[in-house]
């Protein structure tokens, strides 16, 4: 059961080794090496990681968390409340759940394994698992990490490769070779006894996803995720384990940027509502639903998806756009984009990663956005890249991206529409939308102690981004997972693929 190597095929090279950065990381290799405070279950459950127990106070303006005591980083050094304390200070700074973050009054720890915070508003627990914990709750090293020393990320030890990066995880880094692979080695001093089950995870990055997949079928590589390609996954399914869907209130989403500075024709097309609503109404959701994900996904309306983790706050009254390409043409005519003699009526631009069958989907929207007169050029990049585009450069016009509101949705989506966060360092707001309405709702929901209130702002939410339209809800978002006959120990939804490396064993031949 113990022993043997696990290779993973992935689609995006990591860009470092922090969590939290001013673009995008693929943190699937990164939940090999770092733990979180805590991850969560598809069921909306906690469990704990480095976080040993916790408990909020009845009012909700303090939390204890006690830390378990024989964690040690890579190096040998030891774990302590020091590096989640620094934690929470970068990912305050950074965009990476800032909005719960920022709510603490004060901190204090009374021992090195004991973390006490006090919240400046009622803080619903929900928001600060959702700030502090999963994928971009990863606890980095105060030590080759120090906010107070390195203010900014780059110039940070571990970022700029002056130490080897270390974590309190199942294994240890070995070796980067940039654009081939991330190498992983077994923890022989990890601090759950008994694990890791493997002796080393390798992940193999690939540049197109054809090779990927041949390699997984001629067996050079043992999983591979997010294949999003039907016909794939049509000869997939009958001949290799897997496993399909468990994104939690997560939706696929085509983001409109509304503020593009790098548009050279003004009127820019997306600053105008109507527009936006009308591109909206030009794309064949359900076709684009049952094309990509053969029938497995219903089409989405709604910020917050109609799924069972976050069906409490689902707003089945919110407006939709069905499929209707006369309206979009009324409604592009009256916006004042008329089609010229070509029946063109103006040119955008979207990025996309090659990760997760964007393009196929991007070749979709393209279709439909050509019967309204859209012209739609498609650059396929690398995950950074896009996310300097997103995040930096701010010069797209659609992207598609995977939103979680699970889970606790004020905290997962205030990052992508509250204007509070349409800032010049590291930008989550990329769609630049500016809504009082949303944003007071937002704000409120954030600190909101009372369940029926905080109902009652998330309809808001969800009512003003549908009225909005920074973005279009395309489908439910799934994941497929495929690994070879023999291995065992994937989890059953992806909400926890990031850490269950540990977990993965293979059968002895």
């Amino acid at each position: 059961m113990t022993g043997g190597t696990l290779t993973i095929g992935v689609l995006d090279d990591i860009d470092g080794f922090a969590p939290v950065s001013g673009v995008a990381l693929d943190t699937v290799p990164l939940g090999a090496m770092y733990n979180a405070l805590w991850q969560f279950n598809y069921d909306g459950s906690v469990v704990g990681d480095l976080a040993k127990s916790w408990q909020f106070t009845p009012d909700g303006l303090g939390l204890t968390v006690n830390l378990v005591q024989n964690a040690t980083w890579h190096d040998g050094t030891p774990f302590t409340v020091d590096d989640v304390l620094n934690n929470i200070a970068i990912y305050t700074q950074f965009q990476g759940g800032s909005v719960a973050l920022s709510n603490i009054a004060s901190t204090n720890a009374p021992d090195k394994y004991t973390l006490k915070i006090t919240f400046k508003n009622p803080q619903p627990p929900a928001g600060f698992y959702a700030a502090a914990g999963g994928n971009f709750g990863m606890v980095v090293p105060k030590k080759y990490y120090d906010i107070a020393q390195f203010p900014d990320y780059t110039k940070a030890p571990m970022t700029t490769g002056a130490v080897t990066p270390v974590g309190t995880g199942a294994f240890k880094f070995t070796k980067w070779d940039k654009g081939v692979d991330i190498i992983f080695d077994k923890n022989p001093n990890y601090w759950k006894p008994g694990l890791p089950y493997l002796d080393r995870v390798i992940f193999q990055v690939f540049s197109d996803p054809a090779a990927r997949t041949v390699a997984f079928q001629k067996g050079s590589i043992d999983a591979m995720f997010d294949v999003g390609d039907s016909t794939v996954i049509s000869s997939l399914q009958p001949n290799y384990p897997h496993a399909f869907g468990c994104e939690a209130g997560a939706c696929t989403i085509m983001m409109m940027n509304t503020r593009n500075p790098g548009f050279t024709g003004p009127p820019y097309p997306l600053a105008n509502v109507q527009v936006r609503q009308a591109i909206a109404y030009a794309i064949n959701k359900p076709e684009l639903a049952k094309t990509f994900w053969l029938g497995l996904l219903p089409a989405e309306d709604a910020i917050i998806p109609n799924q069972p983790a976050v069906a409490q706050w689902h707003d089945p009254n919110v407006v939709t756009y069905p499929f209707n390409v006369a309206t979009a043409n009324q409604m592009l005519d009256s916006a004042g984009f008329k089609a010229d003699s070509s029946g063109s009526r103006f040119t955008l631009h979207m990025v996309i990663s090659k990760s997760g069958g964007r393009p196929n989907i991007g070749a979709l929207i393209k279709q439909y956005l050509l019967a309204v007169g859209i012209n739609l050029v498609i650059d396929v990049l690398d995950g950074a890249s896009v996310s300097q585009a997103l995040n930096v450069k701010r010069t797209y016009d659609l992207t598609i991206q995977d939103r979680d509101t699970y889970p606790d949705p004020a905290t997962n989506i205030s990052p992508w529409y509250n204007s509070a966060n349409d800032v010049a360092r590291n930008p989550s707001d990329v769609s630049g939308l500016h809504d009082p309405v949303l944003d007071a709702a937002l704000n409120d929901a954030l600190a909101q102690p009372d369940p029926v209130k905080y109902k009652a702002d998330l309809y808001t939410v969800q009512e003003t981004i549908a009225k909005d339209v920074p973005g279009i809800p395309l489908f439910g978002l799934t994941s497929d997972y495929w690994w070879q006959t023999g291995l065992h120990g994937f989890p059953n939804c992806s909400e926890n693929f990031t850490g269950p490396y540990e977990l993965i064993w293979r059968e002895k031949k």
